[in-house]
């Protein structure tokens, strides 16, 4: 008799203390579509800036391309996501030190997860370097990573 009672408060703890468990797997997923900068997540923030701060870019170094990633789902149609120069942290000017071949708006097709950024770096008359930041600006349908929405880099001759 007491083997049995043993036995049955045993099942009975095991059901009750693994009854409880949430599902964990449900707690972690984004739901929320959002964009962010591959380069940025690749990357720790440069000292006393938010943002990374890449390789230099050369005189006459042509198309260089950065991809944007999307997380939290796929779309169903394409997206488009504008781009922004961050005015304020740039020295570089369009048109005598870089040029956007595809402008400020980044297409991401439907049911993909990347869109890519294209510059074009021509030959260049400066003798100093000059910086360019771009950041990723939020939509109705996706939002800008916070951490992860900016990238610079310098340019130099």
């Amino acid at each position: 008799m007491k083997r049995i009672y043993v036995i049955l408060v045993a099942l009975m703890v095991s059901f009750v203390a693994t009854s409880c468990f949430e599902d964990y797997s449900e707690q972690h997923f984004f739901r929320t579509l959002t964009v962010e900068f591959e380069d940025a997540v690749a990357r720790n923030n440069a000292p006393g800036v938010n943002y990374p701060l890449l390789p230099q870019l050369r005189n006459n170094a042509g198309n260089r391309t950065f991809r944007i990633n999307l997380f939290g789902g796929l779309h169903g149609q394409d997206l488009t996501i504008p781009v922004r120069v961050v005015a304020e942290s740039t020295t570089a000017v369009e048109g005598v030190h870089y040029s956007l071949p595809e402008g400020l708006n980044v297409r991401i097709p439907a049911n993909e997860a990347f869109g890519f950024l294209t510059i074009n770096i021509p030959e260049l008359t400066n003798t100093q370097a000059v910086r360019l930041v771009f950041e990723l600006e939020s939509t109705d349908i996706v939002a800008a990573s916070n951490n992860k929405k900016r990238i610079g880099m310098n340019i130099v001759r």
